[in-house]
């Protein structure tokens, strides 16, 4: 068996959804999109801007998750939310993210210094990991939902969001302290 038949079979791909062009789809499949887009169309593009995609991009790369999405089949495996699921083909679907604003200014602040901003601090983690920690933290996903829609075991997925967790505890302190010391440094006479 071929590695991509593999891999067809295991996410539930049919092996005509590889060759059959989206244009060429009937009606009806594109009912069954656009029934998709506005169901979860707000988890997707809300979850797209967390992982770095610029705005202007955003109806694009739902459109790309979307009919993903249906070329599986359109239904989460057993035991994944559809959210999970979804961010899991989001992941697998973008190829390079474009960073918005906000992460294009975490490329240009100085090496080594603290991230100003949450989406500064997202911007730092692997696209994996930052897919299951906003996942995790910020979209209330249980780790089991999660493991199932990205394939992993749940130890993976526990493993992912306390990497996350401590980058950002890290992260956090690196920006406190500095403003915590503020009122004390200002009070210290100046060297003369």
């Amino acid at each position: 068996m071929s590695v991509m038949r593999a891999r067809n079979l295991r996410l539930g791909v049919s092996e005509r959804a590889d060759v059959d062009p989206p244009w060429a789809w009937t009606a009806g499949h594109r009912a069954i999109i656009e029934t998709m887009l506005r169901k979860d169309g707000g988890i997707v593009g809300r979850f797209l801007l967390r992982m770095g995609v610029a705005a202007s991009e955003i109806d694009a790369g739902m459109v790309r998750v979307f009919v993903e999405a249906h070329r599986r089949g359109g239904i989460p495996p057993a035991g994944a939310t559809s959210a999970a699921w979804l961010a899991a083909i989001a992941l697998d679907r973008l190829d390079a993210p474009t960073t918005s604003s906000a992460g294009s200014m975490g490329a240009t602040r100085a090496a080594g210094s603290p991230p100003e901003s949450i989406a500064e601090f997202l911007q730092m983690l692997e696209p994996e990991a930052r897919a299951i920690f906003v996942l995790f933290e910020i979209d209330r996903e249980t780790s089991c939902s999660i493991a199932v829609a990205f394939g992993l075991r749940v130890e993976d997925v526990h493993e992912r969001i306390v990497q996350g967790q401590r980058t950002f505890r890290r992260a956090h302190h690196d920006v406190e302290a500095p403003a915590a010391m503020a009122p004390a440094m200002a009070a210290l006479p100046e060297a003369g």
